[in-house]
């Protein structure tokens, strides 16, 4: 038999079959292909609902990471304030997001969970915000107690303070940049 031409044995054993077999075999071969392309697209929704699962959770942390970013740049911009002029009011920011902290850290934490590379980004980001606050909580202790000279040092601190806050800035905007250039991992859908 040539590769065009089926053998010639199954050719044979269709033609020796009654037509009731015949159309029982055909019925049959639709409902195996029925049962094949019911599989693949139960597959295909189950991979897609996932996809969108991770997709939303994915533009959850993205917000939740910009929120933080907007949070951090407000207190610091409010704190140096504070430094400059002693007005309590510009301290509100401040105080507010080491009073959110928890939450933000609570809630980064069920977003990544279940991805160790996540969850050590957000160990990370969560110790250089702790370390930002508590360089800036020394500032304003500083400043309370009489320990600037003047209160343009406060918000100008010496260069090695400043360099040091702007490293751990920078290092935190790192992070959080790395946070959101981790796309969701994507399972392919078979196309039919």
């Amino acid at each position: 038999a040539s590769p065009t031409t089926p053998p010639r044995s199954l050719i044979a054993w269709f033609i020796a079959l009654t037509i009731e077999r015949r159309i029982l075999a055909g019925f049959s071969l639709v409902f195996i292909g029925i049962l094949i392309i019911s599989a693949i697209s139960y597959r295909n929704t189950a991979l897609l609902i996932e996809n969108s699962r991770r997709d939303s959770r994915g533009h959850e942390l993205l917000q939740l990471l910009n929120t933080i970013d907007v949070a951090m740049d407000e207190a610091e911009n409010h704190h140096r304030r504070y430094l400059v002029t002693g007005d309590a009011t510009y301290l509100q920011s401040f105080r507010s997001l080491t009073e959110q902290k928890p939450t933000y850290f609570k809630y980064l934490k069920d977003l990544t969970a279940g991805s160790p590379p996540q969850e050590t980004r957000v160990v990370q980001l969560e110790q250089l915000i702790e370390q930002q606050i508590n360089a800036e909580m020394g500032a304003i202790a500083r400043r309370d107690g009489g320990g600037f000279g003047r209160r343009e040092e406060a918000a100008d601190n010496p260069a090695k303070n400043d360099e040091r806050r702007q490293d751990r800035q920078e290092h935190a905007h790192a992070v959080i940049q790395d946070f959101a250039q981790c796309r969701p991992r994507r399972y392919r859908v078979i196309a039919f």
